[in-house]
Formats: structure tokens, sequence, C-alpha cells
């Protein structure tokens, strides 16, 4: 069973594990275009901010058994990039499961987690971007999930993202 829990300042090292295990894991299936080559932890602005968000109490941890995290994201305001909503949202930022773990429906009690803050928030959407660059699986993941696409976006050096909505249900 999977559980949802705030994260701490005791995360900061194991969700920077999960994320360095996703970027091998990523440009070992030839997909490097996602989050870069280079691991989390060793880029002083990346665990800056996964520190910041932890501390902010807005990292949502996914807990099996007990264990150590098995997933993370975090639930905020949405980018400056981001076109501004249309209606009160949550804006879901950095999803990573531990790729042993993939399958076991970690990720899927993430995003409906999200959508019961959303809905006890007052939320009508929970909101998110994604890489949609190569055969654009992750952003099928998310539509299985009951997301939809509502927008593109080209970042930085050429970085493909679509962004996707989920509404809360009434």
């Amino acid at each position: 069973m999977v559980h949802i829990r705030h994260g701490t300042a005791a995360d900061v090292a194991p969700v920077l594990a999960l994320y360095d295990q996703a970027v091998e894991w990523l440009v070992a299936n030839g997909r490097p275009g996602q989050w870069g080559t280079r691991s989390f932890s060793v880029q002083p602005q990346l665990v800056a901010q996964i520190s910041e968000v932890t501390a902010s109490g807005t990292m949502r941890i996914a807990q099996v058994d007990g264990n150590d995290p098995a997933g993370a994201m975090w639930l905020a305001e949405a980018p400056s990039y981001a076109p501004p909503p249309d209606q009160p949202e949550l804006y879901l930022h950095g999803l990573v499961v531990d790729r042993t773990r993939s399958g076991q429906g970690i990720g899927r009690a993430l995003l409906d987690h999200a959508l019961g803050e959303a809905e006890r928030s007052g939320a009508r959407q929970v909101r998110l971007d994604c890489w949609a660059g190569g055969d654009q699986a992750l952003v099928r993941y998310y539509q299985r999930a009951g997301f939809n696409v509502v927008g593109q976006i080209t970042l930085g050096d050429g970085w493909p993202g679509m962004f996707l909505t989920r509404q809360v249900p009434r």
C-alpha cells in the first residue's frame, strides 16, 4: 500500500537519489532530453531547489510499507513560463518514482493524491508540464492517468514540453 506524506528535511538526500536514479534510467533508455545526463545530486542549483521545496512544505513523499521514499512530487504555484490558469488550480512539479518499483502504482497514487489535495483546497484542476520529446511516452502516461493536453511549450535550448490538466471531480 502506498502512503503519501509531507516531505521533511530528512527526505532531501533520498529524493535526490530518486532523481539521480531516474536520470540514469532515462539516459540508458535513450531519453536524455528529459532531465539531462548529469545527476541532480551534483548540480548545486537542483540540490538547493529540492532543499527549498522540502522546507516549504510543498513536497509530497510516497512510501511503500513505511520504507524509504518510493516517489515524490511537489504542489505549488505554476512556473513563470506557464500560461495563467483559467480556473483555480494546483500545479504539480517534479514527479519522480523509484525505478525499481515501476509498475507498482506509486506514480498513480501521487497523481491521485494531488487531485485529492486540489479538491480539498477548492481548486478545480491539477495542471503540470512534462517533456514531450522522443516517443512522447511521458505525455501518454499522464493521459492514461486522466490528464488532457492543453498546450505546448519549447523552453531553453529547445526542450519540448506539453501542458496537461486534470479536472477535479465535482
